[in-house]
């Protein structure tokens, strides 16, 4: 199921081991992402756990799980920066992609972070049923949340089985990028 973690998804020891040795030999951006991150409820926990030994940490999320609370407690876990992924300006779109209900949602997730001051960007996964509205993205799809920093990310697990997410031509995405950027 898509709503709960894999049995495939580290253990906390393992992943507190993996997270300690990576902050030992190096200083990346430690980005917490999945499947969507959120589900597991220790997620916060390796995120202070990986602050604490000096790495900056990101977590990318749909977004549609954060409240008012999820959102603190991000921030007062040390999160740097927070991506949800949109993949569309306006509902429609968005929902054709990851169900009804979900734009609402992932932007309430949106707004329940800016409010906390966590440092927010936008993921698209730009595909021919979406390219048009990049310029509306890049300008906060008319939703008042102000400019998306634009990421093009590529589609995974579900999404990239999924035939119907085709991702837009290269030409195509020059020609909506000419206009945006």
């Amino acid at each position: 199921m898509l709503d709960q973690v894999s049995r495939d998804d580290l253990s906390t020891e393992t992943a507190q081991a993996m997270i300690a040795d990576i902050a030992q030999n190096y200083k990346p951006i430690l980005v917490l992402s999945g499947g969507e991150p959120l589900f597991r409820p220790d997620i916060l926990e390796l995120a202070i756990f990986a602050r604490d030994r000096g790495l900056r940490v990101a977590l990318a999320t749909n977004g549609t799980l954060v409240t008012a609370e999820k959102a603190r407690a991000i921030r007062d876990a040390g999160v740097a920066r927070v991506s949800i992924s949109l993949d569309g300006a306006q509902a429609a779109t968005h929902d054709r992609f990851r169900g009804a209900g979900q734009f609402d949602r992932a932007l309430q997730g949106f707004d329940h972070l800016k409010r906390e001051g966590v440092s927010l960007q936008i993921n698209m996964t730009v595909t021919r049923f979406n390219a048009h509205e990049l310029p509306d993205l890049r300008k906060g799809g008319g939703s008042g949340r102000g400019r998306a920093s634009f990421v093009h990310v590529g589609a995974s697990g579900v999404r990239r089985a999924n035939r119907r997410f085709r991702y837009a031509s290269v030409r195509r995405i020059r020609e909506v990028a000419s206009l945006v950027f």
